[in-house]
């Protein structure tokens, strides 16, 4: 019984830290998105000029 609270409580400690962390997550996806878009933009630019 102890075993399963336990457990239970890991779990339960695994879902709030991903639930708090979503918005942190959203803002860097968003920031590496851009980086890529960006970086993707200048190699499409760079083609046309070789």
């Amino acid at each position: 019984m102890l075993n399963g609270q336990l457990a239970n409580n890991i779990s339960g400690i695994t879902t709030i830290k991903s639930f708090t962390a979503e918005e942190y997550e959203n803002a860097r996806l968003r920031i590496e998105s851009e980086a890529y878009r960006k970086s993707n933009n200048k190699a499409i630019k760079l083609q046309w000029l070789l």
